[in-house]
């Protein structure tokens, strides 16, 4: 079944770790994401201590704190952690529940890295919170979002589109 619906042009980012994660030479098959958790939480100073908490209590990577339309996102491009490790963070944060809903749904998150037309907010990093644990970030993730985010600041008008799609696909 075909349905239209109009909606944001958008780009976003998936959670999933683009390749397989080795310890000590074993290579772990089992999926790993990335750390990117949608929160509603209006407060910079109440979201950037959870970051903290979270980084001390799980011992991730640098967290990056990007303002969004609603609130915050939080993002860590450094240890891959598995699906259930990943939930537990989520719902450490308070994350958005809807998200969290998604990610169980799916098994996988996705944020969204270009603004809505609705607040025409573009995201952006507005401060990092410095791990002491895990210095190891991935690289290329992490220049992709940051210039997409640069890319973003730059565009004047956000127009709804229609998009076409058949049921269970995009």
């Amino acid at each position: 079944m075909k349905e239209a619906r109009h909606t944001d042009l958008l780009l976003g980012m998936v959670s999933c770790c683009p390749c397989p994660v080795t310890h000590d030479g074993i290579e772990d098959n089992q999926q790993k994401h990335y750390f990117l958790a949608d929160l509603d939480e209006k407060d910079r100073n109440k979201v950037e201590d959870m970051a903290m908490k979270l980084v001390q209590k799980f011992r991730t990577g640098n967290i990056y704190v990007v303002r969004s339309g609603k609130g915050y996102h939080l993002i860590s491009f450094s240890k891959p952690v598995g699906i259930d490790v990943y939930i537990k963070m989520l719902r450490f944060v308070k994350s958005d529940p809807m998200f969290i809903k998604w990610v169980k749904k799916v098994g996988y998150g996705v944020l969204r890295i270009s603004r809505r037309s609705s607040h025409m907010q573009v995201p952006c990093v507005v401060s990092v919170m410095v791990s002491p644990y895990e210095n190891r970030e991935n690289s290329f993730m992490k220049g992709f979002y940051l210039s997409i985010l640069k890319f973003e600041e730059k565009i004047n008008k956000v127009r709804r589109v229609l998009v076409e799609y058949k049921e269970g696909r995009y």
